[in-house]
């Protein structure tokens, strides 16, 4: 989202599906990105106003014909490419919140507490 609208419009979206493989010609990728819009028998209001998070979510996990489907490795890998810095950002992110008491360190008990996450399941991880 470029433009911090808080929705992606076509040439965001287009970069996205070329990430994805779409490698289309302009006027294929114009049909197929108005096609978002109806996706699972919905309307999702008009491709000029853009695709919301909640659309690009529904897209990214709908495995049919409609969707963009994409594994959380793809996405990860995806990420990588449009922000090679992304990696930084999240392990910020990540510290920050493992440091439960905010002293800028990470305590024997903040490490216990990561090792102890990683130690669950997949889908254990998913619910918290």
């Amino acid at each position: 989202d470029k433009r911090g609208a808080g929705r992606l419009f076509s040439s965001e979206m287009r970069r996205f599906a070329g990430l994805c493989g779409f490698e289309g010609p302009d006027a294929e990728w114009e049909k197929d990105y108005e096609a978002l819009f109806t996706v699972g028998g919905e309307n999702h209001g008009p491709a000029s106003a853009g695709v919301s998070l909640s659309l690009f979510s529904q897209l990214i996990d709908d495995e049919s014909d409609d969707g963009c489907y994409c594994t959380d490795d793809e996405l990860r890998i995806i990420l990588d490419r449009l922000e090679p810095d992304a990696r930084e950002t999240l392990l910020n992110a990540m510290f920050i919140l493992l440091d439960r008491d905010g002293d800028g360190q990470l305590s024997r008990a903040d490490i216990g507490f990561y090792q102890g996450l990683q130690s669950l399941s997949p889908s254990a991880r998913n619910f918290l």
